[in-house]
C-alpha cells in the first residue's frame, strides 16, 4: 500500500515523517522523566518529614531505700545514718571524685565540725522507744575528711551529772565498714543519725536497765574528741 501522496518520491516524504516523529518522541520522553522524577521526590520528601525517633534516656538511678532501724533496744547501739537524699548539703557542692578518692581534701579538725543532738520531736513516755539524732555539719569553707564510723559515735543520755544510758554500752561492732567510715564533708553539709531509745538505762557489757523515772533529762552527742551541748527533753509518765 503507498503511503505517500505528492509528486516527490516516497523516500522524501519518510524523511518528513521522521522528523516530526523525532521531536515527538523527545517531547514524550522528557514528560516521562519528569513524573518519574517527580514521584521520586515525593516519596524522598515523605520519609525526610517522619521524624527520628529519639534514643532512650538512661533510666534514673533509684532512689535508695532508707536503711533497717539499726540499733533498735533498750541498752543501746550505734547510730545509723538516713538515707543520703534527707542529708543537707551546700548547693552545687563539688562532686567526690570517681573511686571515693579524697586525697584532695585534708582531715577535718574539731573547728571545722559542728556535732548537734537532736532529741525525740514527740514526747518521750517511759516504757517507749523515741527517736535520736545525732548531727555532724561541715561549718568550715572547706572540703575535709572525717571519720564518721559507729565507733567514733556516741549517743548519751544524763540525768544531771549521771549518765542513765549510752549508744556505746551495746554497740554491735561487727559490721566492720560501718565502724569505720572516711567521708569527705564538704562546706555546709550536714550528715544526720538516727537510733531508737527504749526508754531504759543501761551499763557497760550491754546490761539493759529498768524504765527510767519521769523527768527532765539531757541528750549528748559525741564524734570521736568532739561533743555537742545537752539537749533537754523531757520524760513523761
Amino acid at each position: 500500500m503507498n503511503w505517500t501522496v505528492g509528486p516527490h518520491p516516497s523516500s522524501v516524504y519518510w524523511r518528513r515523517r521522521l522528523l516530526l516523529l523525532v521531536p515527538l518522541l523527545l517531547v514524550l520522553l522528557v514528560a516521562a522523566s519528569c513524573l518519574i522524577t517527580s514521584g521520586s521526590s515525593g516519596d524522598k520528601a515523605q520519609i525526610a518529614g517522619v521524624p527520628k525517633s529519639s534514643a532512650a534516656s538512661p533510666a534514673g538511678g533509684a532512689s535508695p531505700t532508707d536503711p533497717g532501724e539499726s540499733g533498735v533496744g533498750s541498752a543501746g547501739a550505734s547510730p545509723s545514718q538516713e538515707s543520703p537524699d534527707s542529708a543537707t548539703a551546700a548547693p552545687e557542692a563539688p562532686e567526690q571524685p570517681a573511686g571515693g578518692s579524697t586525697s584532695a581534701a585534708a582531715a577535718c579538725p574539731d573547728s571545722a565540725l559542728t556535732v548537734t543532738a537532736v532529741p525525740s520531736d514527740g514526747a518521750v513516755r517511759i516504757g517507749e522507744f523515741a527517736s535520736m539524732k545525732l548531727t555532724v555539719k561541715n561549718t568550715s569553707n572547706a572540703a575535709c575528711r572525717r571519720d564518721v564510723g559507729s565507733n567514733e559515735q556516741e549517743l548519751k543520755i544524763l540525768s544531771g551529772p549521771t549518765k542513765v544510758w549510752s549508744s556505746d554500752d551495746c554497740s554491735s561492732r561487727a559490721d566492720a565498714s560501718a565502724a569505720k567510715v572516711d567521708r569527705k564533708i564538704v562546706p555546709g553539709e550536714t550528715l544526720n543519725y538516727f537510733i531508737k531509745w527504749g526508754g531504759t538505762s543501761s551499763s557497760k557489757n550491754c546490761v539493759t536497765g529498768a524504765p527510767v523515772k519521769p523527768g527532765k533529762y539531757q541528750l549528748v552527742a559525741r564524734l570521736g574528741t568532739l561533743e555537742s551541748k545537752p539537749a533537754a527533753f523531757t520524760v513523761s509518765p
